[in-house]
């Protein structure tokens, strides 16, 4: 029965339909849009005080399900009704089987005006028309690229060492020579044939366009770092450099990303060759040639008044510290942090800098000084000139821009700092710059005006209610109230300090794999979609990128069948890797990987959609990567011809059967890789990612089947056993010596559910589902606590079946709450009741929301159920004359008539018809079994268990048929046949879902024998 069980079940989850998810969620004013009349506001800010005309602004758009299906259709007017240039791309779509490839996000870019600190409304449409014309072209020839966006020009040749060959404005050569290039100056390490000072060029491998259209055209450069004829033969470090070009401007923005990306296999006369190098560097600059003649004249801004100089020589600005008071030595703020940080710091001094914040020289003169730099300078003679801004030029120092009239650089790790710098492997550093090209001197404050412009993040927001619509956020969204304070009363990446700036450590998040709430882990952007606080976004916005670039998991391609247990954090050496470092090295990343148990991350989707970054978008590659290791031991046997992780295939790396009970999963240590896998499909739509988390999934149904009441636990304790969370209970530290009892805190269920509900998103698998539903009854019913006047209070830290508690009156240690680390169960539990419409957990939640101080983030999801239930409450009336009859061998058919929609009236969207050998009931009752004797052993608990099922279990625990008949009318009559049963008793029912969806109660449970 099991392959035939097996094979239908595919056909069951491709057969759900888009349906299944619903969209018709209560008090959502302003987004009641159909597909052909979308007339949706999206709202510019501009937050850097820099009014824009004609600017290219860019942001991701969220559709519901099948709303959208060709982003062509998409155009943008004025509040005016006025067509401006505009352009979409698909960012990821709700896909097959499950849904209908529709859009899901959309990335749009449009030009547009809006005043300084202010906002500024356009329409998106997508009723198609005639596109408006730019200036912006992109000219392909064999030799290269050719950019114009109006005012300027930019050739970007396919091979050598220059990013950008030549650069012209008006007619007036700005870049030419070798181009504008990367150079590494190597440091010293003789064993591996470095010698210091050694400078190794871009050497361009591969150019790609990643985006073209009328307003906006990105170009992806890659390649590696070559010194001629010496030096790292192989390369000194890979970067990535996306170039961005918009209609109107004579900018280019360049993205800049060095990274130590390498992981493969090479096969010598000695076998197998793994290896990781991190490799010293003194300097490592984007440099310019420049056309400007010699009577130039340079500026650059400082924090006070620019330096400004006729050039006979370079005038540079060079920012050696953070320029605040922990610029050289933590203090008292910072001692909890000394121990830790010790590799970064020498005792409590930081590495490498010199003197406090910046300076600015022209040749041997100290020309001007201060603390923080903005970064930004100019060159320029009577006719033309090029400036550069630098985004987050202080805040990431050490930095360094030097302007000449032949010469421009930027120093993304410049030499003037008095440390060595290098990458560990599977990190990454991007910088962000722009070079503007213009006609005639730059002012000053035109200067001043191009860096703010570049120092925030200028996009557009649609409605609130829209984003909560389209459930654009897997967190969930609801229109809660705007809090109190905004981030900006608390944080302001102007005034930071200490550990907090710096190349590696602007925008850290904190140690992984601690105790506590973690950023990655929940959503970061909710208050940017909702409220537009710019602050809140900025915050988000430096932890993302951080976390995008420095965390070492970024490796481009591996082979997971050989690299599969070192991505999992396991040591290299039986990986077979050989990690090789330079003399004087010392592990800088003390922050490390995040676990299993922590490596949950939302703010790089959020980021990706909100922005288009594309290195959010690799990160989540990576990610997903990391994801499918951790997991690999379930999926595929290890490789048996010695090119696996080692010489002899691993014997607990074993393809599991979803389908076999005793393949049980339990923890976040499975949840966060299902959850991060799950969401590596919606961003891809791999197909084959699909299987790799069913498994998961299962084996969590499988561990929820284990229990009489969906306790997502597969740990036992004995009596009196305080091990794992044995002693952690409302107890104390000595748990009850009377009965066994499986003891679980509740947060790791929350995340084992959380991971489903991202896991059911993109599949409908009913698999997931009963198992979400199990949860939710569990928590809702089994677990909760309530006061003496019936008021819900939550759930202990820890849980036990035979332990509980199952009264405030029990707790001795501890107390019950929906928040704290019971958000995880609290936000989950919203997403649950989004698939069924059930108003028990609707009851709860508000209870939840209800004991409250204010709105919080954290159970948004909660929040939503609440704010936002469905308009449509009225489940299906629940069958009542369902009937079964045995029709043949290991056959069963079943009859009864459809309900409505709504009750007895209209059509229902699906059914569910379930079978076990068993009596069905809607939730058990009588557990934990209290007839003596108790269990005081795993084993004797595993006998209690199963005489218990003997005699019921859940609809949610007992087997679901697949290929059931869609709904008809209410009071058709239908049937449906059930085949490849075994002999022996069986029990039939079945529950009707609506499009909300809601789920009606149960039918009538039908027993029958099969021969």
């Amino acid at each position: 029965m099991r392959g035939a069980y097996v094979l239908a079940l595919v056909v069951g989850v491709m057969a759900l339909g888009s349906a299944a998810l619903g969209d018709g969620m209560a008090n959502l004013p302003g987004a009641d849009f159909k597909p052909g009349s979308l007339r949706l506001p999206l709202t510019v800010h501009e937050r850097s005080g820099v009014a824009r005309t004609g600017v290219v602004v860019t942001s991701g758009v969220p559709f519901p399900v099948g709303f959208l299906t060709d982003v062509n259709k998409l155009r943008v007017v004025d509040s005016a009704g006025k067509a401006v240039p505009c352009q979409a791309s698909v960012m990821s779509r709700w896909w097959r089987p499950t849904y209908d490839d529709s859009v899901r996000w959309a990335l749009v870019s449009f030009q547009g005006d809006v005043k300084a600190r202010d906002t500024a409304t356009y329409i998106l449409t997508d009723a198609g028309g005639a596109t408006q014309k730019t200036d912006l072209a992109l000219v392909k020839t064999d030799a290269g690229l050719t950019v114009k966006t109006g005012p300027g020009q930019f050739v970007i040749p396919t091979a050598g060492s220059a990013l950008i060959s030549r650069a012209n404005i008006g007619g007036w050569p700005i870049i030419a020579g070798r181009g504008l290039r990367a150079e590494i100056t190597g440091g010293n390490w003789p064993e591996e044939g470095m010698k210091s000072g050694l400078v190794h060029t871009s050497d361009i491998k591969k150019v790609a366009i990643e985006e073209q259209g009328p307003v906006r055209v990105v170009v992806l450069v890659e390649g590696t770092h070559i010194a001629s004829g010496a030096g790292v033969k192989a390369g000194l470090y890979d970067f990535e450099c996306r170039l961005y070009f918009t209609a109107g401007s004579s900018a280019v923005r360049i993205v800049h990303t060095l990274k130590n990306s390498r992981l493969k296999t090479e096969q010598t006369a000695g076998g197998l060759s793994r290896n990781l190098y991190v490799w010293p560097f003194t300097d490592c600059s984007l440099v310019a040639d420049l056309a400007l003649g010699e009577n130039a004249t340079a500026t650059v801004l400082g924090e006070k008044a620019p330096a400004k100089r006729a050039l006979g020589d370079t005038l540079k600005l060079y920012q050696d510290s953070s320029g605040g008071d922990e610029w050289r030595d933590f203090g008292e703020r910072m001692m909890n942090y000394s121990k830790w940080l010790s590799p970064w710091t020498e005792g409590e001094t930081v590495r490498g800098v010199t003197f406090r914040g910046y300076k600015v020289t022209a040749g041997e003169e100290e020309v001007a000084s201060g603390n923080h730099a903005l970064g930004a300078a100019d060159v320029s003679n009577e006719q033309a000139g090029v400036s550069v801004a630098f985004r987050d030029f202080w805040q990431q120092y050490p930095k360094a821009v030097e302007v000449g009239p032949k010469k421009l650089r930027v120093g993304l790790w410049p030499e003037e700092f008095d440390d060595v710098f290098f990458l560990e492997s599977g990190q990454r550093k991007s910088y962000d710059v722009v070079l503007d090209l213009h006609e005639g001197v730059r002012a000053a404050d035109a200067l001043k005006a191009l860096s703010d412009a570049h120092d925030r993040t200028l996009l557009f927001r649609a409605p609130p209610a829209w984003y909560v619509k389209c459930e654009a956020f897997d967190a969930g969204l609801a229109l809660i109230q705007p809090p109190a304070r905004t981030w900006a009363d608390v944080w302001n990446k102007d005034n930071l300090d200490g550990v907090n700036v710096g190349w590696d450590w602007y925008g850290w998040i904190s140690g992984w794999n601690s105790g506590g709430g973690h950023w990655n882990q929940n959503t970061c952007f909710a208050r940017w979609a909702l409220f537009g606080d710019g602050a809140s976004f900025d915050l988000a916005e430096s932890k993302t990128l951080w976390a995008a670039d420095v965390t070492p998991l970024n490796y481009d391609d591996p082979d997971l069948s050989q690299f599969w247990l070192m991505l999992r954090s396991w040591n290299l050496r039986e990986n077979r890797v050989k990690k090789h470092t330079f003399p004087g090295y010392y592990y800088r990343a003390v922050w490390g990987l995040p676990d299993s148990g922590h490596m949950g991350f939302l703010i790089w989707p959020e980021y990706y959609y909100l922005t288009g970054d594309a290195r959010a978008r690799v990160a989540i590659d990576h990610l997903g990567l990391r994801a499918r290791a951790f997991l690999w031991q379930y999926n595929y046997d290890d490789r048996a011809d010695g090119k696996g992780p080692l010489p002899h295939p691993i014997d607990w790396c074993k393809k599991r059967d979803p389908d076999d009970p005793t393949y049980r999963l339990y923890d976040r240590y499975k949840g966060w890789p299902l959850y991060d896998l799950a969401q590596w499909y919606q961003l891809t739509g791999k197909a084959d990612l699909v299987p790799e988390c069913r498994s998961v999934a299962y084996a969590f149904r499988n561990t929820g089947r284990w229990s009489p009441t969906g306790f997502l636990c597969g740990y036992l304790n004995a009596a009196g056993d305080n091990s794992m969370y044995g002693g952690q209970t409302h107890l104390g530290r000595q748990p009850p010596t009377d009965s066994a009892s499986q003891c679980y805190a509740h947060f790791q269920m929350g995340i084992m559910a959380t991971s489903l509900v991202e896991y059911y998103r993109e599949t409908l698998d009913e698999e997931a589902l009963d198992t979400l539903v199990g949860f939710a009854d569990f928590v809702c019913h089994h677990a909760l606590l309530r006061d003496e006047a019936g008021r819900a209070k939550g759930w202990t830290y820890v849980f036990g079946d035979y332990w509980g508690p199952y009264s405030l009156a029990e707790i001795k240690s501890g107390g019950a709450t929906f928040t704290v680390s019971n958000f995880r169960v609290t936000q989950p539990l919203g997403h649950i009741y989004r698939y069924t419409g059930r108003q028990d957990y609707l009851k709860v939640l508000q209870e939840a929301i209800g004991s409250l101080q204010g709105p919080s983030t954290d159970i948004i999801a909660a929040h939503r159920a609440v704010l936002h239930p469905h308009v449509d409450q009225t489940p299906p009336a629940a069958v009542m004359d369902l009937a079964a009859k045995v029709t043949g061998k290991g056959q069963v058919t079943l009859t009864w008539t459809a309900p409505g929609d709504d009750g007895a009236a209209g059509s229902a969207q699906r059914y569910q018809v379930k079978y076990a050998p068993v009596t069905i009931v809607e939730r058990v009752t009588g557990w934990p079994d209290r007839t003596p004797p108790l269990p005081k052993t795993a084993e004797e608990w595993e006998a209690k268990v199963k005489a218990f099922q003997a005699k019921q279990i859940a609809f949610w625990q007992a087997f679901n048929c697949k290929g059931e008949p869609t709904p008809g009318p209410a009071g058709t009559k239908q049937t449906f046949t059930v085949t490849g049963l075994k002999p022996g008793r069986y029990d039939f029912a079945l529950k009707t879902f609506d499009d909300a969806p809601n789920i009606s109660d149960l039918s009538n449970v039908v027993t029958v024998t099969v021969e």
